[in-house]
């Protein structure tokens, strides 16, 4: 998939053991990489014929969705897919990942699974007896002293931190546990982007007022608020800020062009241009480096477990199940 750096192979004496390897598999189902091989298989052999000369063909899963702005969603992806070309170019190991959205039209289109993934609340359904994403880890992934959970925490922690200044300066807004995925490998991977930049559920009253989700659940499964994991949560997601403020005008640019082409009718910007003088304004450009990073770090201290994230958590469990 885009976007997802490939995963580093584990050497031979960090590999699961068989068991956990099943355990893997079951929680979130067959590797895409076998059923796609056996999908092509299948193909070739009753399609009787090879493809045109130049052309190959490739399996994709996809869905097809209506009744949500498609090109809002497409739009939301170039935004992540532009952030995640900003820390590459910067240099650092912050991992997003942008599934592709064609809008085929304004309120349909084709839709990219993320595969080898399930919601955080799908794996807590399947897995009653790990409530929390740490009691997870430990289920999937193995003592938290081996390689594999290591491993798993650390890619946890390089896409939380992605997120967390994605969802801030896009204003990214229904971040219940059935929009946040956790992919195999321990990625976080947001999905739904129905609500940005100016637009939020329930009518646009804004109730999730924290400037990103992170709970109290989040830093427990990276050791702790004083743990080095966690450190390097904020070390990133400051350094991560300092590279999106640098190349704002890109992110800027492209909202603005959004705007004045088919933006216009796109929820995100119901609330006009004052959108777009928000967006720059998240990026405190007139602020020293040094400022900024004080204002990154108090960024972080007013989201963990504010008190409109555990509220909203809360609603959507009691109403819709979702845990």
């Amino acid at each position: 998939p885009p976007h997802l750096p490939p995963d580093e192979p584990l050497s031979r004496d960090s590999e699961p053991d068989a068991e956990q390897g099943t355990r893997v598999r079951q929680v979130f189902g067959g590797r895409w990489e076998e059923e796609r091989s056996r999908l092509s298989s299948l193909y070739q052999r009753t399609s009787g014929g090879k493809p045109p000369q130049g052309f190959v063909y490739q399996v994709l899963p996809c869905l097809v969705k209506t009744g949500d702005s498609m090109l809002q969603e497409q739009f939301a992806i170039q935004l992540v897919r532009t952030f995640q070309d900003i820390f590459d170019v910067s240099g650092l190991r912050l991992q997003l990942h942008a599934y592709s959205v064609v809008a085929t039209a304004p309120e349909a289109g084709l839709v990219q699974l993320v595969t080898n993934s399930a919601s955080i609340d799908a794996l807590k359904r399947r897995n009653p007896c790990a409530p929390t994403l740490s009691d997870l880890f430990l289920a999937l992934y193995g003592p938290s002293n081996s390689r594999h959970h290591k491993r798993a925490t650390r890619n946890f922690c390089q896409s939380a931190s992605a997120w967390a200044i994605v969802c801030y300066l896009l204003q990214i807004k229904d971040r219940h546990n059935g929009n946040i995925l956790l992919h195999a490998e321990g990625h976080l991977v947001h999905i739904d982007f129905g609500f940005l930049l100016s637009n939020s559920p329930g009518g646009n009253m804004n109730f999730e007022a924290a400037p990103f989700k992170l709970t109290s659940e989040h830093v427990q499964l990276m050791g702790g608020s004083g743990s080095a994991v966690f450190s390097r949560f904020r070390e990133l997601v400051v350094k991560g800020f300092l590279a999106a403020r640098k190349h704002a005008e890109k992110i800027l640019a492209l909202t603005q062009l959004t705007y004045n082409g088919a933006g216009r009718d796109m929820p995100c910007f119901g609330a006009g241009p004052e959108a777009l003088e928000a967006l720059r304004a998240r990026f405190q450009l007139h602020l020293t480096r040094w400022q900024c990073v004080k204002f990154v770090n108090d960024m972080i201290n007013r989201s963990l477990d504010h008190w409109t994230t555990t509220c909203y958590d809360k609603y959507q469990r009691c109403w819709l199940g979702i845990m």
